[in-house]
């Protein structure tokens, strides 16, 4: 189990002033659940395992992780 308090790409389609901006800044996110896989480039957090699959999963890039914290189970 981990904790992964992590930030979020944010994207806009709109036309949006220059002088608008600073609104839009990545969002601030915490993910808590199996650790399914790590590489030296993500982790995959998944909310539901089996013996054999995992399904609720996120692949979070290692360098948008702020903290992380190993849970017990």
């Amino acid at each position: 189990m981990v904790y992964v308090e992590w930030l979020d790409a944010v994207s806009n389609s709109e036309w949006i002033s220059f002088e608008d901006a600073h609104n839009h800044t990545p969002d601030a996110c915490i993910s808590i659940g199996f650790l399914v896989r790590e590489t030296d480039h993500d982790i995959i957090v998944a909310g539901t395992i089996s013996e054999s699959e995992y399904s609720d999963a996120i692949c979070i890039p290692k360098p948008w992780i702020k903290h992380r914290l190993e849970l017990s189970k």
